[in-house]
């Protein structure tokens, strides 16, 4: 979801527009729906889990998620969703 919907989508429309043309409406809802997505992943995890998968330490779940965070945060998304929960967990798994 994260990656293919919402940062594809990104690199797709904004930084390839020339290949791909640009949609900046598309590039707003992907952007909202990374948001929205990591949002979800923080719940989880102030509600006490250490990693994604609970109960099973670090996996690729959280590789792939820390990976496309990184991405937000290289394209400027991350500030949409600044949260301590979320730096104590990215800097767990970095």
């Amino acid at each position: 979801e994260l990656d293919a919907q919402a940062l594809w989508i990104h690199r797709k429309h904004e930084s390839l527009a020339e290949i791909f043309g640009s949609a900046p409406v598309a590039v707003a809802h992907a952007r909202s729906h990374a948001t929205t997505t990591v949002k979800a992943f923080t719940a989880h995890l102030a509600a006490g889990h250490e990693y994604l998968v609970p109960g099973e330490g670090l996996t690729a779940a959280d590789i792939l998620f820390v990976h496309c965070c990184n991405w937000g945060e290289s394209i400027g998304w991350a500030d949409d969703w600044k949260d301590v929960t979320l730096d104590a967990y990215l800097a767990r798994c970095r």
